[in-house]
């Protein structure tokens, strides 16, 4: 057997002598893993989404007649990423009514000059600038333009908060990843020393008779990874499909997988196993 066959046999002694506190510790690390990737995954959807409430507007845009021409509205607005709603008389009467059901009534008892007070009405919604406002009432088929902000100031103070919590859930859950680690390093510490004391019997540097150690607690930062992994790709087939954690309030809907934190998560897992076999008492030869 190649010295590397026998490292990994070696490293895979305490999972076949502790099999279910083993199996447990590998299900119950992957849900952590799974809480982080879920958390980094939010917090860079609440990002862009926290951007786009801050730079998006909302502009109405009301025409000289009902068959004045939209595309050079479009043009000027430029975005392709922009809403724009195209509302004509009944339209805004309708959306009216509920709110001013007086004057309704009185923009319909008036006839056609009443309805003509409102010919058509445009809403774009989305990341329009100020340039292109200011384009839009230049246009000599335009009457009237009303620019403001999208969202409320209290929605972007919102967002700010929940990225605050969500970081300290990440916090929180490299810390229970830390505890993990330790109560494998301890689960495993009796194997460990007798794996180490009979490498050292053999003329192995005590250094590298460490070596199975540090393989056992990667193969189990790996076997938990993939049941991270494999419960990620069901939850965002059948349950995050929709993204109902923000609703409407989010860009795309779609939780996109997080490269970074699941790069932060490996880093942290090996930066822990490196410390928690190469710090402990040499076996004495």
């Amino acid at each position: 057997m190649s010295a590397a066959g026998l490292m990994l046999r070696l490293s895979l002694l305490p999972f076949r002598r502790s099999r279910v506190v083993i199996g447990l510790m590998v299900i119950s690390l992957a849900q952590l893993m799974l809480g982080l990737w879920f958390c980094g995954s939010l917090l860079g959807e609440i990002s862009e989404t926290r951007e786009y409430a801050r730079d998006a507007r909302l502009v109405t845009i009301q025409m000289k007649d009902a068959e004045s021409p939209v595309d050079a509205v479009r043009a000027a607005i430029g975005n392709g990423t922009v809403s724009v709603e195209e509302w004509k008389t009944e339209e805004v009467l309708a959306k009216m009514e509920g709110e001013e059901p007086e004057l309704v009534q009185t923009v319909r008892s008036i006839g056609n000059e009443g309805l003509q007070l409102i010919p058509r009405l445009l809403v774009a919604r989305g990341v329009i600038s100020e340039e292109a406002v200011n384009q839009i009432r230049l246009l000599t088929e335009v009457a009237r333009v009303d620019a403001g902000p999208s969202h409320h100031s209290r929605l972007l103070g919102f967002y700010q908060h929940l990225g605050l919590e969500i970081r300290i859930a990440v916090a929180l859950l490299l810390l229970l990843v830390l505890v993990q680690m330790v109560v494998f390093e301890r689960i495993q510490a009796r194997d460990a020393r007798e794996v180490t004391a009979n490498l050292s019997a053999w003329g192995v540097p005590a250094w590298k008779a460490r070596f199975p150690a540090l393989v056992s607690m990667l193969v189990l930062s790996l076997a938990s990874a993939g049941i991270s992994t494999g419960e990620w790709l069901f939850f965002r087939k059948w349950i995050w499909r929709n993204n109902a954690f923000l609703g409407e309030l989010s860009i795309d809907r779609v939780l996109s997988f997080p490269w970074l934190m699941v790069g932060v998560t490996f880093a942290v897992v090996a930066v822990l196993s490196v410390i928690l076999v190469f710090s402990g008492r040499a076996v004495e030869e």
